[in-house]
């Protein structure tokens, strides 16, 4: 087996390198919608916002870590609803009604109608979401499904 170039070696190691810290970030993108995340309050505002104990020390339970997170993205992305689907060129320019109206087919048929809420959430919390595209045996057609 012939050995890898230095350069090519570099810039393996690079996008490696580069890939770890996206999924760092990402990791942290979704802790944070899950409501795994610590807040920075003082224990004037823990009592303002949560209360006191019984005997007057701030609530310091779980449930003061108020996570809107999700909240805001589930109002954001319930909103979202795909209206159409137009292929196109890099330039932006329709290629093919047929190719339009099948890919507008097949995300029917893919009942994406349902689907589409997770990619929606998916982009929003993590910057970017994508559909699977599989073929379907049964109805021996390409289909789509949200993962």
């Amino acid at each position: 087996m012939a050995a890898i170039n230095p350069a090519t070696q570099s810039y393996l190691d690079a996008l490696v390198i580069n890939r770890q810290s996206e999924y760092a970030a990402l990791r942290t993108y979704r802790d944070y919608a899950a409501g795994e995340h610590h807040d920075y309050m003082t224990d004037d505002q823990r009592i303002l916002l949560v209360g006191e104990n019984t005997v007057g020390d701030p609530n310091v339970a779980p449930e003061l870590r108020i996570n809107i997170g999700a909240t805001v993205l589930d109002a954001e992305t319930d909103r979202l609803e795909v209206s159409s689907i137009v292929v196109t060129a890099k330039d932006n320019e329709a290629l093919s009604d047929q190719l339009s109206a099948l890919a507008w087919d097949r995300w029917k048929q893919s009942r994406m109608d349902e689907g589409q809420q997770n990619v929606s959430y998916a982009a929003c919390r993590d910057g970017n979401a994508y559909l699977m595209v599989y073929y379907d045996e049964e109805h021996e057609r390409a289909a789509l499904a949200a993962t």
